[in-house]
């Protein structure tokens, strides 16, 4: 088992190596390669996920080096990382004749033996390995074990036998991967705490340790905790992009703007060129949550140029616009989210309010009808309908809207909203008996009628009548 990381790039000089690679298929000509700038690009394509790139450059390398013995057993290693483990017996073979004896290839067959069903075969090397093997070299061997383990689905104990090996070897990095997928399937979260916590103790280097605690952590709920860990893995490894990510992505949904954007720009600033619309899009959410529409659009006209079909990116610009009151531009972006997809109610509504703000009573009813359409059991558009049609000087329309509202939608949130616009035509004891029929049926809701109407805060007569219910 290889660590995926196992190269950190250093992009100007692999961009450089693969440049070169690639330039040899428009020629037709096979250029040659050191056998280590092999292994850069077919780690390289691995890490990528590009396994038929990978698995070409391993084959191409062995041809122009035959007696490489890491090559063999990188192309054997990918046949059983992706299911082919039968095809890998060959390479594997021969690499034994080359090398009888050596204990990674050793492990690497009883690895695909495993993988091949073969797990007895299996354990009977390793078993074997295991008469003489030293700490480190036993805790690769209960790797291999593990993974026999894990066919089996027998999560808790791969767990306990990662542990074990992380224990005799703490640096074993392939062992750290495996064992931060598997606390997932056992849920041992608190021992992977507190196994990770004693590997730190003795060498806090470990940037894959720290970021196996920040997720044993995140899924206990300590997230302050879980935060300090994925930064203390970037940190340590500034080539661990992932870390940063989840600890962007973590402050991101606690609110933390801040803190994300921090991240995501630590983030933008690593990748370059290369950053995907996504991070354009996130960098976009923290401005606009922190108040700086501006800024936000900005990164979200980029994500746009990367993506320009994803409806939602048009939706935050005309956000941003409308939090300026640049009504006419906020219309021009809804209306294109809308082009894109026509089926979210929710960018109608926006595209509603716009209009109204603009005066254009007709266009925002329109619009706010389309969203009830699509989806009318939202309370708030029944309600912001009503209210558009009560600013109009249109109190009957509202009204009979608030009427149809409350017939599709449950709960007294549109009634609270219709109790409102009584007052606000003057009906006062309608308004007061339907007060008390509410705050009968849902006491705790009564707020939303003073964010409609914040003068009834005043009103003797109302706050007599809650005052009644509160007590």
């Amino acid at each position: 088992m290889h660590p995926e990381n196992e190269f950190h790039f250093h992009k100007p000089t692999i961009q450089q190596l693969l440049q070169r690679y690639e330039a040899q298929f428009s020629t037709g000509q096979h250029a040659y390669f050191e056998e280590v700038a092999y292994l850069q690009i077919i780690s390289y394509f691995e890490a990528d996920h590009q396994y038929s790139k990978a698995l070409e450059a391993s084959e191409r390398g062995m041809e122009q080096h035959p007696m490489s013995i890491d090559l063999l057993l990188k192309h054997a290693q990918l046949l059983v990382d992706n299911a082919a483990a039968e095809a890998a017996f060959p390479f594997l073979e021969k690499a034994r004749a080359m090398s009888p004896g050596e204990i990674e290839v050793e492990l690497l067959y009883a690895e695909a033996l495993i993988a091949d069903q073969q797990a007895e075969e299996g354990f009977r090397i390793l078993d074997f390995l295991r008469e003489e093997a030293n700490d480190e070299e036993m805790s690769s061997i209960l790797l291999v074990e593990s993974l026999a383990y894990e066919q089996e689905e027998s999560y808790e104990r791969m767990f306990y036998t990662l542990r074990e090996a992380l224990l005799l070897d703490p640096s074993n990095q392939a062992a750290l991967e495996r064992i931060g997928v598997c606390v997932v399937q056992s849920k041992k979260y608190e021992e992977s705490i507190a196994l990770h916590e004693a590997l730190l103790a003795e060498d806090a280097y470990q940037a894959l340790a720290w970021y196996n605690l920040a997720q044993s952590r995140l899924y206990v709920g300590n997230y302050e905790g879980a935060i300090e860990a994925y930064d203390l893995a970037f940190t340590i490894d500034e080539d661990f992009l992932q870390a940063c990510r989840d600890c962007a992505d973590l402050c991101l949904e606690l609110q933390q703007f801040n803190r994300a954007l921090k991240y995501y720009m630590e983030l933008l600033e690593q990748e370059g060129a290369d950053a995907d619309s996504d991070l354009y899009i996130q960098i976009g959410q923290c401005h606009l949550r922190l108040n700086c529409p501006q800024a936000a659009v900005t990164f979200y006209i980029r994500a746009a140029q990367l993506d320009p079909l994803n409806d939602e990116i048009f939706f935050s610009i005309g956000e941003c616009y409308a939090a300026e009151g640049q009504w006419m531009n906020a219309i021009q972006y809804f209306e294109k989210a809308i082009e894109v997809e026509g089926e979210q109610e929710e960018y109608y509504a926006a595209l509603g309010e716009a209009y109204f703000n603009m005066g254009n009573t007709e266009m925002a009813v329109e619009h706010l009808e389309e969203a009830i359409a699509l989806n009318e059991l939202e309370a708030r558009y029944w309600i912001l309908l009503a209210t558009f049609l009560m600013e109009n000087g249109q109190a009957e329309a509202a009204m009979d809207v608030l009427e149809s509202g409350m017939e599709a939608v449950p709960g007294t949130e549109i009634l609270y909203c219709r109790i409102a616009c009584l007052f606000a035509i003057g009906q006062r004891n309608a308004a007061l008996y339907w007060l008390g029929e509410a705050l009968q049926e849902d006491f705790g809701m009564y707020p939303s009628l003073f964010e409609l109407m914040p003068d009834l805060q005043s009103d003797n007569e109302v706050m007599a009548l809650i005052n009644n219910f509160a007590l």
